[in-house]
């Protein structure tokens, strides 16, 4: 072997290295992507504080009591709830069932 040829196959070879390893990465990432990365922000500073206190708004003068309102709701009677005629009262239970056991 030539000079030449030792410098192609080790060259050649660190292509295919490089290659496979770029194959790998990609493959590991199609197969479980990178996980959400939690990025913490600082907090802006709060403003500063105002020299004087703020006055509080104005209330409201009322001149009249206001009228009381009243709503005439309609009531309705519920109807009876209809009791099947042919039903057996709850405490009764049925026959027992015949099994080739109890022969």
């Amino acid at each position: 072997m030539e000079i030449g040829d030792i410098v192609y196959l080790a060259f050649a070879t660190i292509i295919v290295i490089i290659c496979l390893h770029l194959g790998a990465f990609w493959v590991s990432r199609v197969i479980q992507p990178p996980k959400a990365r939690i990025v913490y922000v600082d907090r802006p500073a709060p403003p500063p504080a105002p020299l004087l206190p703020p006055t509080p708004p104005p209330q409201p003068v009322y001149t009249a009591e206001p009228a009381q309102q009243t709503a005439q709701v309609p009531t309705y009677e519920q109807p009876p709830i209809p009791q099947p005629s042919n039903a057996s009262p709850m405490s009764v239970l049925p026959p027992p069932i015949e099994t080739r056991a109890a022969k």
